[in-house]
């Protein structure tokens, strides 16, 4: 559940509205001139986050690493030979949507 507070009442209730977070996982959102500036969320929540960023860094860094080695391995390839990779992977992909329609 997602609240929206201002900076007066966060000082006024920071006891209270910390206690909210541990104890019913609230995520606030605390605004200034009743602009959105930063959210408050309990531990669990910011964990899991750090825990999904730093899994999404390392895909993407797999990632590149895998474009680069198929960059260098396919660097000599002629137009004609990736336009014929190029469709001998449409024509497996359509086969195996066929056969998919066939059995289910």
């Amino acid at each position: 559940m997602e609240k929206q507070i201002g900076t007066t009442y966060l000082r006024q209730k920071l006891t209270d509205v910390i206690q909210e977070i541990k104890e019913e996982k609230a995520t606030y959102v605390v605004e200034t001139f009743g602009r959105p500036q930063v959210a408050i969320v309990d531990l669990d929540q910011y964990q899991s986050f750090l825990l999904y960023r730093a899994q999404r860094e390392e895909f993407f860094r797999e990632l590149n690493e895998i474009a680069a080695e198929n960059a260098k391995h396919n660097a000599d390839l002629t137009e004609e030979e990736i336009l014929a990779l190029i469709e001998q992977a449409r024509q497996e992909v359509w086969e195996e949507k066929q056969a998919a329609k066939k059995a289910g």
